[in-house]
């Protein structure tokens, strides 16, 4: 059966704070993990008709987040349009949240094509920040900042992404595109600092994607889109430690210590796509390969004492690269009203 959505995850995550969600946008950026960290749906701002089909792309066309994973897509739009999608989602346990407000459009003529999308995100921290108070031997000599606040655990989050391309003629289209998001708060992070007393943000994720697209006799397709990710975050990490000056009533004394977290991300990815008809029928098989080389200058030291471990081993943080691949293949099959898809990566 066929389930339309309006969204779409897309992931401009932080290398090792967040996962990338295998989906059609994020599909050409492999996340890596190191820990074993759930986090919400942070980047649910682009607008899909296969995310209630677990968002299986493969084989199956999705014509309203395909162009902003290979930007060359948008050819295949027939007409323009114009978008909202609004979002939100909470993490029980008062864990987190989001709320987004996207707009976005696709434009369409005889040779060119292009859109846009803009979002504004409101997003709330989880109660996980250290907040426990001895009592005290005297008054403060200093400044505790306020971590239970709404207005500290609340964070805004813009995004922009734009698109450009033309069609080549005989079925073929090229294309580009550009995202730039300026974040003051990441899902998660409070999980990965797990005695912080408070947690500053502030940095920004670009994305540059180039793509080509091919249309061949018979209904088959192919595609490359080569992507150039880039993050940047510091979290100005606040940490209180309570020390006892007098053990016979019990007092404590707090010491303050603010520590800058640089996080550096640099990606380079490559991408190709194929689908064909299977003979005279209505169903569709593809297959894709993906390879990620990721450069990683600057990461977090973590605090990860509320991270439960299989074997309590130190994780290594230093500076490095990594490869990552995905093969995939898919499955479809669409005849009138009835859809279905299937992804295996």
């Amino acid at each position: 059966m066929k389930s339309v959505s309006s969204v779409l995850l897309f992931c401009a995550a932080v290398t090792g704070a967040l996962a990338l969600p295998p989906t059609s946008v994020a599909g050409q950026l492999i996340g890596l993990r190191t820990v074993p960290l759930a986090t919400g749906e942070q980047f649910l701002i682009f607008p899909s008709e296969n995310l209630g089909m677990g968002g299986a792309s493969i084989a199956h066309e999705d014509p309203l987040s395909d162009p902003f994973s290979n930007p060359a897509k948008g050819a295949r739009s027939t007409e323009s349009r114009f978008f909202s999608v609004p979002t939100f989602y909470a993490v029980s346990n008062e864990n987190g949240g989001a709320r987004s407000m996207p707009f976005g459009l696709h434009l369409r003529s005889d040779r060119w094509f292009g859109g846009g999308l803009v979002a504004l995100q409101d997003l709330d921290q989880g109660r996980r920040l250290a907040n426990w108070r001895p009592p005290l031997d005297g008054p403060l000599t200093v400044t505790l900042p306020r971590n239970d606040a709404l207005a500290v655990r609340s964070s805004t989050n813009k995004f922009a992404q734009f698109s450009f391309g033309r069609i080549l003629g005989e079925g073929w289209a090229v294309a580009a595109s550009a995202m730039v998001a300026d974040l003051t708060g990441t899902d998660g992070v409070e999980q990965l600092f797990a005695n912080a007393w408070d947690i500053e943000e502030h940095g920004s994720v670009k994305d540059y994607r180039l793509g080509l697209t091919g249309t061949f006799s018979g209904g088959k397709t192919f595609e490359v889109a080569l992507v150039r990710n880039r993050s940047r975050m510091t979290h100005d990490v606040t940490t209180v430690t309570w020390e006892l000056t007098d053990s016979v009533n019990w007092r404590f004394t707090p010491e303050v210590d603010r520590e800058a977290h640089l996080n550096i991300s640099k990606t380079w990815g490559a991408h190709v796509g194929y689908v064909q008809p299977i003979e005279d029928t209505a169903w569709r098989v593809g297959g894709l390969f993906t390879v990620n080389r990721k450069d990683h200058p600057k990461i977090p030291t973590y605090d990860l004492t509320q991270v439960q471990l299989a074997e309590r081993l130190p994780i290594p943080r230093d500076p490095g690269n990594s490869w990552a691949y995905n093969i995939g293949a898919g499955l479809s099959y669409e005849e009138g009203p009835t859809t279905f898809a299937m992804d295996v990566v």
